[in-house]
């Protein structure tokens, strides 16, 4: 008898211990709901910092699935189908997100000697950085377009094209706007940022080059005019007007090694737009080996440098700068 109250008494005792109390707080189990002001997360780590910063991750994997959620529903609906880019696209932007002041409700002892942390972010303070981060991206693109009417068609497309990653960071940021609801303002920058794009696209359509060099060089012109129209760009010999010109000069170089044909294409690549002045240029060095004819190792010359120009695309490949 003494023996067994002796342990009911050591075992309420024991149970009274703050630190041996076993299971989580309520609050980890059960955080307050997100409301119209503020998001919360849940984090857990060895130290007050790593479980701040996976409370920051817990919200934004909520924030990522709403946004994805939203993005994949609109898009089917424009184009009766699911864009896997764009949902990728969106996804990158929101693990990028940065929660400015986060702000740590609540924190508890976990059972691994670690520590929970309970965390809230102020919603109406987050959409307001991400439409000033929108805002700006917009009306950079905005200035930098403003006077392309002024501009030759060559030149056009490259002011365009150095406001792709601009574009990018801008339609990246838009998809988050639609959380927290957009204005009429943001409808119309995005509306204009995607004028911008398709004016791009259009104008890459419209461009007709001319491929000219030596005639005994012939097959690098074809090599370059291939290349162009792989990449939707008009092409034309006929002598007629023409937004840009391609002038290549080629530097041959023929050696023989062991019985091994070998030859060595130096090609320059210069642009010029219809009022003839440079816009742009670019080199290669393409070399070919053949054990029967340098005619045959001219042509793997050729190979190589159809797929330096098909890696290098359109703008790299013709030598604009576009940063």
């Amino acid at each position: 008898m003494v023996l067994v109250a002796s342990t009911l008494l050591l075992g309420g005792c024991l149970s009274s211990v703050p630190g041996l109390k076993s299971g989580p707080p309520e609050w980890v189990n059960q955080p307050p709901p997100d409301t119209g002001r503020a998001w919360y997360g849940i984090g857990e780590g060895h130290d007050l910092n790593t479980a701040r910063r996976l409370a920051l991750r817990d919200i934004a994997a909520k924030f990522k699935v709403s946004v994805e959620g939203q993005t994949t529903s609109q898009i089917s609906e424009r184009n009766g189908r699911v864009d896997r880019g764009g949902s990728v696209k969106v996804s990158d932007r929101v693990e990028a997100v940065e929660f400015k002041n986060p702000v740590v409700e609540k924190t508890a002892p976990s059972p691994n000697g670690g520590v929970y942390a309970l965390v809230r972010i102020d919603r109406l303070a987050f959409f307001q950085d991400l439409r000033e981060k929108f805002n700006g991206a917009a009306d950079q693109v905005s200035a930098a377009t403003a006077d392309l009417g002024s501009k030759t068609q060559v030149e056009q497309l490259l002011v365009l094209r150095r406001q792709d990653k601009t574009i990018d960071q801008a339609m990246g940021y838009y998809p988050l706007l639609q959380q927290g609801g957009l204005t009429e303002e943001d409808r119309s920058k995005a509306a204009q940022l995607t004028g911008v794009r398709s004016k791009s696209e259009l104008i890459t359509q419209q461009l007709v080059f001319v491929v000219r060099t030596a005639r005994e060089h012939q097959d690098v012109a074809d090599v370059v005019t291939k290349f162009l129209t792989d990449n939707n760009v008009k092409t034309r010999s006929d002598g007629g007007s023409a937004s840009a010109t391609v002038e290549a000069t080629v530097k041959p170089r023929l050696d023989e090694v062991q019985g091994s044909k070998l030859v060595r294409l130096d090609v320059s690549l210069q642009v010029k737009d219809d009022r003839q002045q440079t816009v742009s240029g670019q080199n290669y060095v393409a070399s070919g080996a053949s054990l029967t004819s340098h005619a045959n190792a001219r042509q793997q010359a050729l190979t190589k440098l159809q797929e330096e120009l098909r890696k290098a695309g359109l703008i790299n490949g013709l030598g604009f700068k576009v940063q």
